[in-house]
């Protein structure tokens, strides 16, 4: 256990064998078991893939109390694998259910959350969950797309993958991670853990393959698109049920809640412009404010838009239909607004902070951050265009 590594921590680094011996606790600290080779077998395919977990890491834990935390979270996290290996009776406990109950026997906030009515992030789950099994199922509990989605992976989406995807986020407090560690870490359980675990399909036991759980791992895997946006847009015509799995879910992880089904018989969808305003919104601006913001990174936004928009002509190849709140055909015009809408926000707020004597420089936007808030601004306000004269 890292409690155990972290006793034998040494109390002074005067030779080089301590001083070697205190870098391996630091990179368990980091890294915990899995190790910095994981973190780098998950990163984007780009030169800069050591950036997406790697360095964040590096970066984010350096003081004691940073320390401290991270060190909680790994933890919590053995726990957890040995919660997983050792409970022989767990195989025929739905797996949804036992990590839900283990995060909660761990964390209060997560206790809160998941129980009874769920809220905050327990909130989302449901509702993604919710989303995928109206979204992706037919009444008959099948595939709505077999030609995108096979009945197994629309299932898998809508009973596992969906209330799972962001449960790890309950091992430690938001202090402790980085983004790609819920996601990591997961993959991680289930590649070594699931394998023949029970979960509930349709309201009936059903047991997981290992096909089952290599699918699994890697949709959860590769969730989040942030840090790792370029290329995402070719996953459709990649022909890789994987790479479309994953496009169809990223929809659901981003829309759930906004979009709702007006007409199943003709697959009519409809933006909640008020819910897009006040969840996507707010999810756009958590990537470019500096204080309420969890991380800079404007770009996200566009390309998650244009993304999103992508998979909306997708889908209507195969009878769904977008509209907005007016019934028009202008989805697409809808969300491109909920970013702009975001950016004037970001800019808003970035300039009371300047006329305020009392504001932290550092919290104020710079001459770069500005520039690339610019671009992201351009590159939707192009994309409006082009959708508008479609």
């Amino acid at each position: 256990m890292i409690s155990n590594k972290l006793e034998e921590a040494p109390t002074s680094v005067d030779d080089n064998s301590l001083k070697n011996r205190l870098a391996a606790v630091n990179e368990y600290q980091l890294f915990g078991p899995l190790g910095e080779k994981t973190y780098l077998h998950y990163g984007p395919e780009s030169p800069n893939r050591r950036d997406y977990a790697i360095g964040m890491i590096r970066a984010s834990f350096t003081d004691q109390k940073a320390i401290e935390s991270r060190s909680a979270f790994w933890k919590n996290f053995e726990e957890l694998t040995q919660h997983l290996s050792s409970n022989a009776d767990g195989k025929n406990i739905d797996l949804v259910s036992d990590l839900y109950q283990f995060v909660s026997s761990i964390n209060p906030r997560a206790e809160q959350q998941l129980s009874g009515t769920p809220t905050g992030l327990g909130h989302h789950l449901h509702e993604v969950r919710q989303f995928c099994m109206d979204f992706f199922l037919a009444e008959n509990g099948f595939s709505r797309i077999p030609d995108l989605l096979s009945n197994r992976h629309a299932q898998l989406l809508a009973y596992v993958i969906a209330p799972l995807h962001d449960v790890l986020k309950y091992l430690g407090d938001e202090s402790s991670q980085i983004i790609p560690d819920h996601e990591i870490l997961l993959a991680e359980v289930c590649k070594q853990h699931i394998t023949g675990r029970t979960v509930i399909i349709n309201g009936a036991p059903s047991i997981l393959s290992r096909d089952d759980v290599q699918f699994i791992a890697a949709i959860i895997g590769d969730h989040e698109n942030i840090f790792k946006e370029i290329g995402r847009d070719l996953f459709f015509s990649s022909q890789d049920p994987v790479k479309i799995a994953k496009a169809l879910f990223s929809l659901a992880d981003t829309l759930a809640g906004c979009l709702t089904e007006q007409d199943r018989y003709n697959g009519i969808w409809q933006i909640d412009e008020a819910v897009l305003n006040s969840r996507f919104t707010n999810l756009c601006f958590r990537h470019l404010d500096l204080v309420e913001g969890k991380t800079f990174r404007p770009r996200w936004i566009a390309y998650a838009i244009r993304d999103l928009i992508n998979t909306f002509d997708h889908l209507r190849d195969y009878g769904y239909k977008f509209i907005d709140s007016k019934g028009d055909g202008k989805a697409e015009q809808a969300l491109i607004n909920a970013g702009l809408t975001s950016i004037d926000q970001a800019l808003e707020k970035d300039a009371a902070r300047c006329l305020n004597d009392d504001s932290d420089a550092a919290k104020i936007l710079s001459g770069p951050q500005r520039v690339a808030i610019d671009k992201a601004q351009d590159d939707l306000l192009n994309l409006l265009i082009t959708v508008n004269s479609v």
